[in-house]
């Protein structure tokens, strides 16, 4: 006679198998119908899945990371066999998956940035103050075209 599961190991089968049709892009709706629960225990478990994955500190952006994240790994897996084969398609497709991951876990080092002027010469900003004010006076009247700006509220 064989020992029937216990809730515990039927509800983290139920976690593994929501967060595989979570990375396939269903639904928490279409996972709970097609699992046979409400999906706020869908969510639960998601979640669950996710904070073994990873700790969720935003839980919302953290967790969709963590699901691109899941994917490329998987993805990542899926080419291995092919990658020992020297394929050079699976590769550049591997490539491309640590590029990726490295980009959303911010691993690449910043990029230098030089911004410069006329001729690749300096920025020139001589004339930056004046432009501002000019565009001022455009919007805010002086105190010579608004009497309250001026304190001459007096009607006389």
């Amino acid at each position: 006679m064989s020992n029937p599961k216990g809730q515990t190991e039927i509800a983290a089968e139920r976690r593994v198998k929501a967060l595989d049709m979570r990375k396939m892009g269903a639904s928490y709706r279409a996972i709970a119908r097609q699992l046979g629960v409400d999906h706020k225990t869908i969510m639960t478990d998601i979640k669950t899945a996710l904070a073994e994955l990873g700790e969720l500190q935003d839980e919302s952006a953290t967790e969709l990371r963590l699901i691109d994240l899941s994917r490329l790994d998987d993805l990542y897996l899926g080419l291995q066999n092919r990658i020992k084969n020297q394929d050079d398609k699976a590769i550049g497709h591997a490539l491309r998956i640590l590029e990726r991951r490295a980009t959303m876990l911010g691993l690449d080092a910043p990029k230098r940035q030089e911004h410069t002027g006329a001729n690749g010469g300096p920025i020139d900003i001589s004339d930056s103050r004046q432009r501002l004010l000019d565009r001022l006076a455009k919007i805010i009247p002086s105190p010579e075209q608004n009497p309250v700006a001026s304190g001459d509220n007096n009607p006389e």
